[in-house]
């Protein structure tokens, strides 16, 4: 994958365009990077190009919880203690565990500076019709919170719908196989409703 960074910004681009068809893009969660999307990246080289955003020092998450303002909280104090609380609600395995502790002990207190400005992105602009094919889910360890919405989410955007066994939020971190067919049977089924 080649390296790119946009100049005076904190955005940097990891590029695979070698298999000259369609693209996969990749945006990680608040507080990783596109680490988190490794498997997949390994997985789908070749088939897909591939395009992983990383946000340097400005990982966005919405507050849409007490939990959440909670471990924001928890960074201000210590960023290791932060990691450690958010590891458990993010991924369900241990391995998927640690590689996300991993990720969050390199997020630095002030990059939530910035966080109160990026709110102001989510929902600006009014919902049109949708006119592609949607798959949503999560993990059955998931926040109880997070399977109502994509329940109702699947329920009313009519799409597909996914709740993996043995995975938290970040699925395709505790499952990356079954996430990987998964995702790849969608893509297919999207091609071929195509033709």
């Amino acid at each position: 994958m080649q390296n790119l960074y946009l100049e005076n910004s904190p955005i940097a681009y990891y590029l695979d365009d070698s298999a000259n068809k369609e693209w996969l893009v990749f945006i990680h969660a608040a507080f990783v990077d596109r680490r988190m999307f490794e498997k997949q990246l390994d997985y789908f080289s070749g088939k897909y190009n591939l395009l992983a955003i990383d946000i340097l020092d400005i990982k966005n998450q919405k507050s849409n919880s007490k939990e959440q303002m909670k471990m924001m909280l928890k960074a201000l104090f210590s960023i290791k203690w932060f990691a450690k609380a958010n590891k458990k609600i993010s991924a369900y395995t241990s391995d998927a565990q640690t590689v996300f502790y991993n990720m969050n002990i390199q997020f630095k207190k002030s990059s939530f500076r910035y966080m109160a400005g990026l709110n102001k992105l989510v929902n600006k602009y009014p919902k049109k019709e949708r006119n592609y094919n949607l798959l949503v889910g999560c993990g059955e360890h998931d926040i109880p919170m997070e399977i109502e919405i994509v329940n109702k989410w699947a329920e009313y955007e009519n799409c597909d719908k996914i709740i993996f066994g043995n995975a938290g939020h970040c699925v395709n971190m505790d499952v990356p196989q079954e996430f990987n067919i998964c995702l790849e049977k969608f893509l297919q089924k999207c091609q071929s409703e195509k033709l």
